[in-house]
């Protein structure tokens, strides 16, 4: 009986030890997500007249492991983000995609994602002054294609929030980081 105790503690303890050793969390977030305003203007390739803040949208793995995350293929990572705010959103005028389906990103240790990205307005000219936003990270292929249609998984994604930036225009601007 001795051993057999013996024997599941040593069972549990390399279960464990498998499971901190390669799991993606490590006690800090899994991603860090950074926003920068880099202009303001209208997009030539939108027909509508609002004009939009140029973002750059930088999603870096802070793990020592690749991780991984699923977005949708036609409106690229727009789908995985959100701005909080109730006049702003994420201006798209692409058009060129016939079937959208969920893709597997898998993000090498201490690299990133760059997502180039339009913020607009419902209003003539922005309401709100700072922004941040949020980076859904869907772990699961369901979790991105049934995201709008199931509100009982919204509650179980994980969200990563980036820096709040002030809606200003930067495009000939620098910063010493």
């Amino acid at each position: 009986m001795n051993s057999t105790h013996s024997k599941i503690i040593l069972a549990i303890s390399l279960i464990l030890m498998f499971n901190s050793t390669y799991s993606q969390h490590n006690g800090k977030e899994l991603v860090s997500v950074n926003l920068s305003i880099v202009g303001k203007g209208k997009p030539i390739i939108c027909s509508d007249s609002l004009a939009s803040y140029f973002v750059v949208i930088n999603v870096l793995n802070t793990q020592d492991t690749t991780v991984r995350f699923w977005n949708l293929n036609c409106t690229g990572l727009i789908d995985n983000f959100f701005i909080k705010g109730d006049s702003v959103f994420f201006g798209s005028c692409f058009s060129g995609c016939d079937r959208e389906v969920p893709e597997e990103i898998m993000l090498p240790p201490k690299k990133m994602v760059q997502l180039n990205a339009t913020i607009t307005s419902y209003k003539k000219d922005f309401s709100i002054q700072r922004i941040k936003i949020g980076f859904k990270y869907f772990t699961t292929f369901h979790d991105a294609y049934n995201y709008g249609i199931e509100n009982n998984k919204k509650n179980k994604i994980r969200i990563v929030w980036s820096n709040e930036v002030e809606l200003k225009d930067n495009l000939y601007s620098y910063e010493v980081k």
